[in-house]
């Protein structure tokens, strides 16, 4: 009699529905806690999803013109502000290459191995362009050229000294009117960057109390950074996922964690605090629209490419884009050894500019340079 009563209980319409209602609200609740579990890993991914975007234009080992002006290592690369002239430093033989943006025949080239007034040194250097003006920054000095390459017989000598975990040891910038700005390597000072005007006044900015950093960090702190026309300052630290902005008197204006906003990097840092690996960020640019970081994407969470070129709007920190060029994508399988030998670390992006829609690249290893076209620039 019970158990006709409860098989009675079991086809009750109302026992049916209400069976079927708690089995919704359960499937409910382990999909509101799965979601909980991994949005974190991948809220970013769906909004912004790392995309084929770039297209190559050019790829060339010499510029166009001339087969046999070959390029060792570029340790820097600019732009002028016509986005007309792409400019090289070569560190072996010690020489500036410029060229043409638009086809990359070579405009002109100079510059020899010596100590002498408009001579260089066979070591790494920052170059950058205002004005009309070519800078160059190397060792104890910066030298002035004219964009043809005549020596404007001015050096501004400043002592300053190299570390740090960047293929570039320290870094340079010019803003619009002719503040040299380098990196302070002096773990023991107040402040990361110092500025200098043309009649030798030395400022110093990028004070350490305002910035959003670990203290103990700076006894192995090195950064790369970049200035815009009107002295402000984007940084990036070796070490720390820290991006930041700063106005002219060294005022924080926004701060970029890498780990939070990037989650598929995290591991990448975690292996840096650990001393495993080298630093993920390979390239850094910045100009008034894109903040412009290149990383290297080892367990390829988000991506196919080994290499990931991640875009910031300068003005906010967001980030806008997160792209790779077809060209990069890994041809073979995921096993371990496939990651080791891929081919896309051929083109590994060492030094990168950009103008107006256009992405320029020094690729390592490979020694080419490269243009990109912005797929979804206007």
């Amino acid at each position: 009699m019970k158990s006709r009563q409860k098989e009675g209980a079991a086809k009750h319409p109302l026992f049916s529905s209400l069976k079927r209602l708690c089995f919704v609200v359960l499937m409910l609740g382990l999909a509101v806690t799965n979601a909980s579990h991994t949005w974190a890993q991948t809220a970013l991914e769906k909004d912004i999803k790392a995309s084929e975007s770039l297209k190559l234009l050019i790829d060339v080992e010499t510029p166009t013109n001339d087969q046999s002006h070959l390029w060792n290592w570029i340790t820097s690369i600019a732009i002028d502000e016509r986005g007309e002239r792409l400019a090289l430093f070569n560190l072996k033989p010690p020489r500036v290459s410029i060229l043409s943006t638009t086809d990359f025949r070579l405009l002109t080239s100079f510059g020899r191995e010596g100590r002498g007034p408009g001579e260089f040194l066979v070591e790494k250097a920052w170059i950058g362009m205002r004005n009309d003006k070519l800078y160059v920054m190397q060792g104890i000095r910066t030298s002035l050229f004219s964009l043809d390459g005549k020596y404007l017989d001015k050096d501004l000598a400043e002592r300053r000294t190299a570390m740090g975990a960047f293929l570039i040891n320290w870094t340079s910038g010019v803003d619009s009117i002719g503040r040299i700005y380098d990196w302070d390597s002096n773990t023991n000072a107040s402040h990361l960057v110092r500025r200098r005007s043309s009649d030798g006044n030395v400022e110093q900015i990028l004070e350490k109390t305002k910035l959003s950093l670990r203290l103990d960090s700076y006894q192995k702190l090195a950064v790369r950074f970049g200035v815009l026309a009107d002295g402000s300052v984007v940084a990036a630290f070796a070490y720390e996922p820290i991006i930041l902005k700063t106005d002219s008197k060294g005022d924080v204006q926004w701060s970029f964690n890498v780990v939070e906003h990037l989650g598929f990097l995290k591991s990448e840092y975690e292996d840096v605090a650990k001393g495993k690996i080298q630093f993920p960020l390979t390239a850094f640019w910045t100009d008034e629209k894109y903040t412009i970081l290149t990383y290297v994407n080892s367990n390829r969470r988000v991506g196919e490419s080994r290499i990931l070129f991640v875009f910031l709007d300068t003005k906010t920190g967001n980030v806008l884009k997160i792209s790779y060029p077809r060209e990069l994508i890994r041809k073979k399988g995921p096993s371990e050894e496939d990651n080791l030998n891929d081919n896309s670390l051929a083109f590994v992006p060492m030094e990168i500019a950009h103008h107006d829609g256009y992405l320029y690249v020094f690729a390592v290893n490979s020694a080419r340079v490269q243009k990109y076209k912005l797929m979804w620039y206007k």
